[in-house]
């Protein structure tokens, strides 16, 4: 099963998203999160901002 859930900020994706989940038992999988934890990752504790540019190979 795939299912997309699209809106703007503050909509209530996230929200939705982890009730259908939970109800399906289908794991979450959330690219706004992936994405946030790409930019924060640096391979040190320093927790400085990357560049978008460095997500991409």
């Amino acid at each position: 099963m795939k299912l997309v859930i699209l809106g703007c900020s503050g909509s209530g994706k996230s929200t939705q998203a982890k009730k259908l989940c939970k109800y399906f038992d289908v794991p979450l999988i959330s690219t706004g999160e992936i994405l946030r934890e790409a930019i924060l990752f640096d391979g040190n504790s320093s927790n400085s901002y990357g560049e978008i540019g460095d997500l991409v190979s």
